[in-house]
């Protein structure tokens, strides 16, 4: 049997950003005691715009969370080479997602050749005058 959502207020809803801004993942957030289900939240934030809003700022400082974890476990000689590895690309593929504009690969297009262009202005052409020659 699904226990009962949680009810909104402002003080639940302030606890689990901080969870999720601290390096917690929304649905390790959630499963801690008194906090909403994953649905419940985002109905949550569906409803509140200003919880959206700090919801991207809690996502965006666990991207800045992984970064620095990703240091910390590069620096630790205790954990294996391909272990660190592993570990860290994890992180940095999550602070990608959470974070593309900080962390997301930079895209870049270029173009070669020429580009042609045709003038359009919606008034036909006149036609040969017949006498003019």
């Amino acid at each position: 049997m699904a226990a009962d959502p949680v009810r909104y207020s402002p003080e639940v809803a302030q606890a689990l950003l901080e969870l999720i801004a601290g390096g917690m993942s929304l649905r390790k957030a959630c499963a801690q005691d008194g906090m909403p289900s994953p649905p419940n939240f985002r109905a949550w934030r569906l409803e509140r715009e200003e919880l959206q809003t700090q919801y991207a700022r809690a996502r965006a400082e666990r991207a800045q969370h992984r970064a620095d974890e990703i240091i910390e476990i590069a620096d630790d000689e205790e954990i294996p080479v391909e272990s660190r590895k592993v570990r860290i690309d994890a992180r940095k593929w999550e602070a990608s997602k959470l974070d593309r504009a900080n962390y997301g690969d930079r895209q870049q297009v270029e173009h070669s050749g020429g580009v042609r262009l045709d003038v359009v202005t919606g008034v036909p052409e006149p036609s040969p005058d017949p006498s003019a020659d």
